[in-house]
């Protein structure tokens, strides 16, 4: 485990999510963003690309951890639902 409780793979997994994420979002600044802009992600990019399930909850994840410790009260992590897994 890294110092911050994650392991490298996790952290690298997490960075890219957050790239694709500020980029999905611009020219909005990060620390404009709510929550409908990860639910608006997931329903305008994630979903229609065919993304799987596992890409669509490490999106939630590092959104919401990034959320959670940079810019506490802007996108609350209670509010963002994950998706159920299609079988």
């Amino acid at each position: 485990m890294e110092p911050n409780g994650f392991p490298e793979s996790t952290v690298q997994t997490y960075t890219g999510m957050m790239v694709k994420f500020l980029r999905f979002i611009s020219p909005k600044e990060s620390s404009e963003c709510i929550s409908d802009d990860l639910t608006r992600m997931v329903e305008e990019y994630i979903l229609p690309n065919g993304l799987s399930y596992s890409s669509q909850n490490q999106l939630i994840s590092s959104v919401k951890k990034f959320y959670s410790e940079i810019y506490k009260s802007v996108i609350d992590p209670g509010v963002v639902s994950r998706p159920s897994p299609q079988y």
